[in-house]
């Protein structure tokens, strides 16, 4: 029995033994795994910067300039004489076609407080007036208009070397703003000058305009606000009387005062006038 048992625990120890000694033959055989690095984490991928697009580039602003002014032609009334007595609105008999203050037309002219008052509440309508008493030749006419009511297509002006209501000279404004001087002639109306923007006539109402009329033997010359505004050569009317005139067609009708009328005599010898330089006139039919 002791026998038996000694056999066995020694037969324990061999296999014991065996199997340390295989252990240690295969531990020996494989060889040492180095422990890994840690890996370094790399940069993240950023996205490429796209370059931003300057569509208005900015540029060095030039310092503005002032607007250019206007400048005007220096023509002076020459040979401004004496005066000239002129009734001064308090005549109807002076004046033709006017009344004293009052009536019941609603188209009329009135002289009252030494003005002339055109009315026209009634359009379509034209009024006309001339001084019949006075013969003139080489004259300064100024008068100031005081436009209460005008629309487009409306038209006031001066008569001037005028025999009649069909024959004359006449400076006539519209309430655009423009001016023309034109010729009479029996059923004519004759451009002596297109028509022509000025800052001095009045556009619409109210407004107010001074005119003078110079004359002196064949030359005329016009002022707008003692500013010059054209010269004409003609010599067709030497001489007449002066007067006024308007003409409405809008609806809303047309009331113009004219007051300041002052007249004086011209001694100025105009020069002999180049033939180049006269206007030729077109005909035209008047409206």
């Amino acid at each position: 029995m002791k026998v038996l048992f000694k056999v066995k625990i020694n037969h324990l120890f061999l296999v014991l033994l065996v199997a340390g000694l295989a252990y240690l033959t295969i531990s020996c055989d494989q060889q040492p795994t180095a422990l890994a690095e840690n890996p370094v984490p790399s940069a993240p991928v950023l996205p490429t910067e796209t370059a931003t697009v300057v569509w208005f580039p900015a540029t060095s602003t030039p310092t503005p300039l002032p607007p250019p002014q206007p400048t005007s032609t220096t023509v002076v009334l020459s040979g401004i004489g004496e005066v000239v007595s002129i009734d001064q609105f308090t005549d109807p008999e002076a004046w033709v076609n006017t009344q004293l203050q009052g009536g019941n037309s609603p188209n009329r002219s009135i002289l009252s407080d030494s003005t002339l008052v055109f009315a026209i509440n009634q359009p379509p309508a034209r009024l006309t007036t001339f001084n019949q008493k006075v013969l003139l030749a080489d004259a300064a006419i100024s008068i100031t208009f005081t436009v209460n009511r005008c629309t487009a297509g409306d038209v006031y002006g001066v008569l001037f070397n005028t025999q009649n209501e069909k024959y004359g000279n006449r400076l006539t404004m519209n309430c655009d703003g423009r001016f023309r001087v034109e010729q009479l002639r029996e059923n004519l109306t004759l451009p002596l000058t297109e028509w022509v923007a000025s800052g001095d006539v009045p556009v619409g109402s109210p407004g107010v305009v001074k005119v003078t009329i110079w004359t002196a033997g064949v030359e005329t010359r016009v002022f707008l606000n003692d500013h010059f505004q054209a010269s004409i050569i003609d010599s067709y009317y030497r001489n007449g009387s002066f007067g006024f005139f308007v003409s409405a067609t809008n609806e809303a009708g047309l009331n113009i005062k004219v007051s300041d009328l002052s007249v004086n005599q011209v001694n100025f010898l105009s020069p002999t006038p180049d033939p180049a330089k006269n206007v030729t006139l077109t005909q035209t039919p008047s409206p």
